[in-house]
């Protein structure tokens, strides 16, 4: 559920099978829209006028919590602006 790097350790009756302890990298989950957010505010959308650029930061995170910082697709994300 958290994404990192671990150090697994492996054994048999007590003692390290041959290669172990192993290092680990968790990466995260699939993203979620509920727990994702961007750097927009309810106060700067009542400032916003059309035909202006406005620029901000969108943080995915996965279902566990875990930011998904490197390597992500952006293939299913979708901004709408609604008035």
């Amino acid at each position: 559920m958290k994404a990192g790097t671990y150090i697994v350790n492996v054994r048999l009756l007590g003692v390290d099978i041959a290669s172990s302890p192993y290092v680990v990298v968790v990466n995260p989950g699939e993203v979620s829209a509920v727990n994702s957010f961007t750097s927009i505010n309810s106060q700067d959308i009542k400032l916003f006028e059309a035909g202006n650029t406005y620029l901000f930061e969108l943080q995915l995170v996965d279902i566990y919590g875990n930011p998904l910082t490197n390597g992500t697709s952006s293939n299913g994300i979708q901004i709408m602006a609604v008035y």
